[in-house]
């Protein structure tokens, strides 16, 4: 009966564990892209590889989800750089050698969202599209 009892003990814990997890996970939220503009381009985020971010992006991150790009002229490495948050979460930047065009594109109305998360032999890579006019 102790027995019995444990296990049912047991199965109670790992059930409500799995719901609650369940209920926590972040969806996707999808977007029209159509209302913005009539072009699309894509840029790879970097610096995806940083602790938090990485683990971040691994298990919240999902194609389409919104993306918000944010100028950052007081950044210490250059007063260009353009943050990219998932969600309202930090996980990344536009590449220094994109930042031109992306400043010259989110200038204007645009809507960003992620395009695809590569996550294979440990390397991460993440890409976003942005459509513009």
């Amino acid at each position: 009966m102790f027995i019995i009892l444990v296990l049912f003990l047991i199965t109670m814990v790992v059930f409500i564990s799995v719901s609650y997890k369940k209920s926590t996970v972040i969806q996707p939220k999808l977007i029209d892209l159509e209302l913005v503009g009539k072009y699309m381009s894509d840029f790879e985020v970097v610096g995806v590889h940083l602790g938090e971010r990485k683990w971040h992006i691994i298990n919240y991150v999902e194609k389409h989800n919104p993306v918000e790009l944010i100028p950052e002229p007081k950044n210490k490495y250059s007063s260009k750089a353009i943050m990219v948050e998932v969600e309202g979460v930090h996980v990344g930047y536009i590449s220094e050698s994109d930042l031109d065009e992306v400043h010259d594109i989110i200038s204007r109305p645009y809507s960003a969202r992620v395009l695809e998360k590569d996550y294979s032999n440990s390397f991460l890579n993440l890409t976003i599209e942005i459509n513009h006019s």
